[in-house]
């Protein structure tokens, strides 16, 4: 008994708690404000027009994540968020993470229920397919299709440097949202042409990089 520890159990059963955090600084757009400068508490409580009341364990919070550097009571971003979380970062990923704060979210929430019952917990269980309803909304199947890039990064990085593309003259990506992976791959490998084949509302588009 004296060699064990609650700790990794209850690691897992509030590693919702960083998620929140996470999601809620993407929410707030916090780390492209931060980009611009330092600032401490108060300065992103006014911008953000936040309450006063949990703005600094927010922040700490955020600071114990190594996602924010905190020197003298001012909060800038760290070199990882700075990369992967502005939002006019190439390699931006929080399209993926607001996805999840507003829709995954929700559905995980059900997880008790869908073993008991069997019914699909997501936000369109009532239609027959999920896809064509999820294509209706336009705005949503953008937000999903910025969400998917932002997914696809490490993935792109690897396939451009690790594949042997010598024996390649074209490539093609089906189903590749807004173009990441072949883009991706094309400024690696300039002398390749690669196309793009999205479906919108079922429809076929391509788009030649």
């Amino acid at each position: 008994m004296e060699h064990l520890s609650t700790d990794r159990i209850l690691d897992h059963a509030f590693a919702f708690w960083e998620s929140k955090v996470i999601e809620s600084a993407v929410h707030y757009d916090l780390f492209s404000l931060l980009e611009k400068k330092p600032l401490n508490k108060d300065e992103v409580t006014s911008t953000l027009s936040l309450h006063p009341r949990a703005v600094e364990d927010f922040l700490d919070s955020l600071v114990s994540m190594n996602l924010l550097d905190r020197k003298q009571g001012y909060y800038s971003n760290t070199e990882e968020s700075s990369v992967y979380l502005v939002k006019d970062s190439e390699y931006y990923i929080g399209g993926i993470i607001e996805l999840s704060g507003k829709h995954l979210y929700k559905v995980w929430d059900g997880l008790s229920d869908l073993l008991k019952t069997g019914k699909v917990q997501n936000d369109f269980h009532d239609e027959t397919d999920f896809f064509e309803a999820f294509y209706k909304d336009s705005k949503q199947l953008k937000t999903f299709a910025h969400a998917v890039t932002g997914l696809s990064h490490e993935a792109t990085k690897h396939m451009a440097t690790k594949f042997d593309w010598k024996q390649y003259k074209t490539f093609c990506d089906l189903g590749g949202a807004e173009g990441g992976l072949p883009v991706g791959i094309a400024k690696k490998h300039p002398e390749r042409t690669g196309i793009n084949l999205i479906y919108h509302h079922y429809k076929p588009f391509q788009k030649t990089i």
